[in-house]
């Protein structure tokens, strides 16, 4: 008679300590446990308010660590987080880009025009990156320091990541609180699969000191890198000879419509590989721009497409599919 209710208390009671906390409801018509089950019933409800507000309190301390106390986006520890996870995901086929947005004399900017003015210039460059692309888990945005602002592109080709970076330079002509200071200046880079945390930061760096120096509003950093440091094709014969013993893979990777989370086409990416060492395709466009053998590198790339593909599958599985290649416009 007396076994149940305590049965029920120590369940009750037990439960507390996995962050539950139930309400006992069934009476047991004893004076003495009618007691023990309202006190129990008064302190599961202060423990709840304790804990909750002890959660909301850590929650706070969590997103101040890792987020700008001004801007509210992620910070640099959030930012060092980030590239670490992409340099060491398990999946090798990821591309992806980096750019720093540079604010020239943002830390003066404040002093002299006041926090609200500093506050409206990152406003600005977020509203931009929303503009052109929107945030969300393939864009992310972080304050890198008082004048620094980061974005990871995440499955980003290399003329994606120019086209963005462009892109977001243009937009920061109007803003007319910094241009008065100087105006933004932008380094951008692609991931290569031979980069490390501190590789990565410092080829962007590179770029964002060369637009800096070079009075250039943008820099799409282009070097080649492998074991022995970063180079470039010197001549006509090297690039060609380079296209012609180039490792050529393909994959595809979906773009979604981020607004209404649907699927818009599937694009195709190529990889190359020059001696085992991944090569930064804008590198190599840019090249053969330069040297004037664009249609000679999409030959090549066009007949690594028929042989992995048309080969692979039957024609008519293949092109039921809405794929959509890159090509120059002198191919076309």
């Amino acid at each position: 008679m007396y076994c149940a209710p305590l049965a029920r208390f120590n369940a009750k009671a037990a439960a507390v300590a996995n962050k539950h906390y139930p309400q006992i409801e069934t009476r047991s018509g004893i004076a003495e446990f009618e007691q023990l089950i309202q006190a129990h019933n008064d302190m599961t409800k202060q423990i709840k308010i304790l804990f909750d507000t002890q959660q909301e309190r850590m929650d706070e301390l969590k997103h101040s660590v890792y987020h700008d106390t001004v801007s509210g986006l992620p910070n640099r520890e959030y930012f060092n987080a980030a590239i670490t996870d992409v340099i060491n995901t398990e999946n090798d086929k990821v591309h992806c880009g980096l750019v720093v947005v540079h604010l020239t004399n943002l830390g003066k900017l404040k002093l002299e025009q006041g926090f609200p003015t500093y506050k409206t210039v990152l406003e600005f460059v977020k509203n931009s990156v929303e503009r052109t692309h929107g945030l969300g888990k393939n864009i992310q945005l972080f304050q890198l320091n008082e004048q620094e602002m980061g974005v990871l592109l995440l499955h980003f080709g290399a003329q994606e990541i120019v086209d963005f970076t462009k892109d977001i330079a243009k937009q920061m002509v109007d803003c007319t609180p910094l241009k008065i200071y100087g105006g933004a200046v932008l380094g951008a880079v692609e991931l290569l699969e031979t980069d490390t945390n501190k590789s990565l930061l410092k080829r962007v760096d590179t770029a964002l000191k060369h637009a800096i120096t070079q009075g250039k509003r943008f820099y799409v950093d282009s070097s080649v890198v492998n074991e022995a440091g970063s180079t470039v094709y010197g001549s006509k014969g090297e690039l060609l000879a380079a296209m012609e013993t180039a490792r050529v893979e393909f994959f595809l990777q979906p773009v979604v419509s981020t607004s209404q989370n649907t699927l818009l086409f599937t694009e195709l990416y190529t990889k190359l590989t020059v001696n085992d060492q991944a090569v930064s395709l804008g590198t190599v466009i840019t090249m053969a721009e330069k040297f004037d053998v664009t249609a000679v590198l999409d030959q090549r790339i066009l007949e690594e497409l028929h042989k992995h593909f048309y080969l692979a599958l039957s024609r008519a599985k293949f092109l039921s599919m809405y794929r959509h290649f890159h090509l120059s416009p002198k191919s076309l």
